[in-house]
């Protein structure tokens, strides 16, 4: 049989993510063609994709497949499947992989039990990009690990020293707990419909890509009480966000939510700066602040994500408060100094 390289290759990439690093599942690090579909597997995250044309029930090796297919310049790939091998052949250049005919992944027992497919608010998205940041990498507390995704829509994230907020439509499934490692890979794919499984909750976009994320069992702290702040306000000066870029170039980390910046208000004056390694940046502005000298560290993405709805924030005692139309985020200050 023949199939199209570039569809193959693309679903393939929507699929990478759910494969583990080691296998320490038997074949966590395979692509598993099953009916139609291609599927990763790695305890925490599956996902499946259409392949309508590869007539193929098996697994095989992730990183050979994927390599032979993104060095091969050919519009087709030819493939026959013969004792255990899959035979793929592009232009002149052949190559046999082994196939494990024998699915081995626990896929019917970890995600096999699906409730029926619901829509989605139109924002669940956004709110999820907005919150994921925010979560703990402490394991210690492992529920402020996880994004808190509530049936009422109020979705939130903290760290004991960040708080957001951001206000959807009711859900359509019991509400659950979403780890931030997995919320990170799950905002790459427009979802629209979701079904509620056993310790599993499962997203499907348009494409009928299917995310099923491991769900984490516990109770979210309550921070209702936090978000009742009063202070004087902070007004962000012009030519923030262009500042914001420029230590931007200086904070990159292998994930976002890793980056930071930190801003120093003290009277008539605005210090961002930022380190990686041996290398940093500072720069300072002009602001109309008076206040008592104050610092605290954020996101530099959702800091100028922030900056596009609101350029102004409230000041308590220990907090900065940011506020939207549908959100809310908190950052503790780290240190405040009495005026002089």
């Amino acid at each position: 049989m023949k199939i199209n390289k570039a569809e193959l290759q693309k679903a393939l990439e929507i699929v990478k993510p759910a494969l583990a690093t080691k296998e320490m599942i038997e074949q966590s690090t395979s692509f598993a063609f099953i009916e139609n579909r291609v599927v990763t597997y790695n305890d925490e995250t599956s996902i499946s994709h259409p392949v309508p044309d590869m007539k193929l029930t098996g697994a095989v090796k992730a990183e050979k497949l994927y390599g032979f297919l993104s060095k091969s310049s050919t519009k087709e790939i030819g493939i026959q499947i013969k004792d255990g091998v899959i035979k793929l052949v592009s232009g002149s250049a052949k190559a046999g992989l082994a196939v494990q005919s024998e699915i081995r992944l626990p896929l019917d027992e970890e995600i096999g039990t699906k409730g029926k497919w619901k829509t989605l608010p139109d924002n669940f998205r956004d709110a999820l990009k907005f919150t994921f940041p925010n979560c703990s990498s402490d394991m210690t507390s492992p529920i402020l690990t996880c994004v808190n995704i509530p049936k009422d829509g109020r979705i939130e994230a903290t760290n004991r020293s960040r708080l957001a907020l951001y206000q959807i439509e009711t859900l359509p499934i019991p509400g659950f707990l979403l780890p931030g490692s997995t919320a990170r890979e799950l905002v790459k794919y427009k979802v629209i419909e979701v079904a509620r499984g056993k310790g599993w909750v499962h997203f499907r976009t348009k494409e009928d890509t299917i995310i099923s994320c491991r769900s984490f069992e516990g109770k979210f702290i309550d921070t209702s009480e936090l978000y009742k702040c009063d202070g004087v306000q902070v007004t962000f000066p012009k030519g923030i966000k262009e500042i914001i870029q420029r230590a931007q170039v200086f904070s990159k980390a292998d994930h976002t939510e890793d980056e930071w910046i930190e801003l120093a208000f003290s009277k008539d004056k605005l210090t961002i700066q930022c380190e990686s390694g041996t290398d940093w940046f500072t720069e300072s502005v002009k602001c109309d602040y008076k206040d008592a000298d104050m610092t605290f560290r954020v996101v530099p993405s959702f800091l100028m994500h922030i900056l596009d709805t609101s350029s102004t924030a409230i000041k308590s005692e220990r907090v900065l408060k940011f506020e939207g139309e549908n959100w809310t985020y908190l950052t503790a200050l780290e240190n405040i100094k009495s005026e002089e």
